[in-house]
């Protein structure tokens, strides 16, 4: 299971149902936050994990998807490991599912977290505008995920400043996965 830190908007998407009210350890490749955002009146989700700031994008998305959210995360998050090239082993696929089970908990305001993923939302509204002209049907998610992970992010972790790509620190937590097997 997995921490995922949810923004009041998404939290009421969500209900308060399936938002739980205490933290499980971190997962093998840490917590992540949600957040909502909307284009062209369609509900989006972006997560993005608090150590690598390595995100997943949801298009319309709708509520009945969040019922079954561990195989949708979990594909989701499989498709872009593959499409980024990832060192990802198929021996790491039950411990990977059983990350993506969420434990959605309200948010933990990580200023860094919540700051970077406002700044991708930023990028993924002018882009849909200027580049997708306003479609969502034009949009390739892989390629959009992939250009906002291969930039380089500051504040990442292990020290306040340091800058990176959160492609390249994910590799490095799954690799640290892999060799724990």
């Amino acid at each position: 299971m997995t921490n995922i830190y949810c923004t009041i908007k998404l939290e009421k998407l969500i209900g308060k149902g399936l938002i739980s009210t205490e933290e499980i350890s971190p997962s093998p490749i840490g917590n992540w936050n949600a957040n909502l955002f909307s284009l062209n009146g369609r509900k989006c989700m972006i997560l993005m994990n608090d150590i690598s700031y390595y995100s997943l994008i949801f298009l319309d998305i709708l509520k009945k998807d969040l019922i079954n959210f561990q195989e949708l995360f979990y594909h989701r998050l499989v498709d872009q490991f593959n499409y980024d090239n990832l060192n990802f082993s198929t021996d790491l696929s039950p411990t990977l599912l059983n990350t993506c089970k969420p434990n959605f908990i309200r948010t933990n305001n990580n200023r860094k977290v919540l700051g970077t993923m406002n700044e991708f939302i930023h990028d993924i509204k002018y882009l849909f505008h200027n580049e997708y002209n306003s479609n969502l049907k034009n949009i390739d998610i892989n390629e959009l995920n992939h250009n906002l992970t291969n930039n380089l992010v500051g504040a990442l972790k292990p020290k306040q400043g340091d800058f990176g790509k959160p492609i390249e620190i994910m590799n490095i937590l799954l690799q640290n996965m892999s060799d724990k097997l």
